[in-house]
């Protein structure tokens, strides 16, 4: 990069308050610069909050139509019975309520540039017309079989993945391919960790400034752990998490645990290393159902340590039941569990009785249920089966498989109502049935 380029987009970040110093950041701002100047459609990828309308500005100002109108439309925000009418406008009497000739968007931004942000929400139908309005730039309100032309820049913006909504039929082809001429792609706040702890005290200076805090700071610790935060939410995200801090804590600085505290109960740290295919971590659907898998692992493991702690800590009533020369514990909280085997066995199942009135009665059975100590606290589905003879827990595929069947026996084989509780799409759930052989 030369000296000018670093110059240029230093510029840029003191005009648009823009925070960091990253080079996919750099690389993204130079690209919005460089082709500003080129009167042709962008497409910018990124993330929620990851800064999309700025972009769009730093197009629009370095751009020949600067002097123009620059207009930010949200396509998610707009109902779909109503989006055509307010991009294309409406003549008097189109419809209900219609009582007067209204200007669209289109016609107000003629000679400018039309943002037009979460593109891949747009109906299919109005993605015909938007099509038109770029090849031609024609169009025709509502209500009105007059052909009416327009000059306008389109800047389109998403946080979706357009080549797999083109292959759901969700969003034209053609259409994406006109938009993407020249691509944008703003890096996540997660893949520029760098620059978390920049952007922090510049939110909490400023905020600080704002209301006449002092000198209030985050700890280098603090700092340390908001870069191993993911943030979801990116730039936005963090901007909100530094106000709540710097408003909840009255101490001068914020610490390490003040930021737990203040982050989401659900929080992911980047700490460990991904074990799945690049393909898979690109599906949204196998990361929400491996997520679920994980998360019932994670309550067993910590309520089997917490009574094998107190089993440590207790001096149990025991009694011996002949089945196999297994001796069973009576615990504390009214359970009973394996505790030694002639053959010296590690048994992982746990076997939780409401009553045990009639203790000296009861004799094992081949159970497959792992039950959790406090049962009040968890519902009937979180319990994972396991193979009584099995040692360790079973592979994530075979649980996976478990949750799976189990989801659909509860709803009948209802196969949209199954998958809307494994919060996975619809195809997801077909494919891993005929995967499983589930049919």
């Amino acid at each position: 990069m030369t000296a000018s380029e670093e110059k240029l987009i230093k510029e840029v970040k003191a005009k648009f308050q823009i925070y960091g110093n990253s080079e996919q950041l750099n690389t993204a701002i130079l690209r919005a610069i460089k082709f500003a100047k080129f009167d042709t459609s962008i497409l910018i990828i990124g993330e929620s909050g990851s800064g999309k309308d700025v972009f769009s500005k730093i197009i629009h100002t370095y751009s020949k139509r600067k002097n123009k109108n620059c207009l930010a439309v949200n396509c998610g925000s707009i109902p779909q019975n109503t989006i055509d009418s307010e991009l294309f406008g409406y003549v008097k009497g189109a419809f209900t309520g219609a009582v007067s000739d209204t200007k669209g968007y289109f016609e107000i931004t003629d000679g400018g540039t039309l943002f037009l942000d979460e593109i891949g929400e747009m109906p299919l139908d109005t993605q015909t017309r938007l099509l038109r309005v770029i090849e031609n730039g024609e169009y025709i309100k509502v209500g009105s079989n007059e052909v009416k032309k327009t000059n306008v820049r389109i800047v389109a913006a998403t946080n979706r993945n357009l080549e797999k909504a083109i292959m759901e039929n969700k969003f034209r082809s053609d259409l994406y391919y006109r938009l993407s001429d020249v691509t944008i792609t703003i890096p996540p706040l997660r893949e520029r960790t760098e620059d978390i702890p920049i952007i922090a005290r510049l939110f909490a200076n400023d905020f600080a400034d704002a209301y006449s805090m002092g000198d209030k700071h985050f700890t280098p610790d603090a700092l340390e752990l908001l870069k191993r935060y993911t943030w979801p939410g990116n730039v936005r995200q963090l901007r909100s998490f530094v106000s709540r801090c710097m408003i909840e804590n009255d101490s001068i600085e914020i610490t390490a645990e003040m930021v737990k505290n203040n982050l989401p109960k659900e929080t992911v740290f980047t700490t460990e290393v991904a074990t799945t295919s690049p393909k898979e971590a690109e599906n949204p659907n196998y990361m929400t159902l491996m997520s679920m898998m994980v998360s019932i692992l994670n309550k067993m493991n910590i309520q089997i340590n917490e009574i094998q702690n107190k089993k440590e800590s207790t001096q149990p009533e025991t009694k011996v039941i002949n089945n196999d020369n297994v001796l069973y514990s009576r615990l504390p909280n009214h359970s009973i569990a394996p505790i030694h085997t002639d053959n010296d066995v590690k048994y992982n199942n746990l076997v939780v009785e409401d009553d045990m009135s009639g203790f000296e009665d009861v004799k094992p059975q081949k159970y497959k249920s792992i039950i959790i100590e406090n049962q009040s606290s968890y519902k009937a589905d979180d319990v994972i089966e396991l193979d009584d003879n099995n040692e360790e827990f079973k592979s994530l595929k075979e649980i996976e498989k478990e949750a799976i069947e189990r989801a659909l026996k509860r709803n009948n084989y209802n196969r949209k109502t199954t998958a809307q509780q494994l919060q996975i799409a619809e195809r997801t759930l077909y494919r891993k049935i005929k995967d499983y052989d589930l049919d």
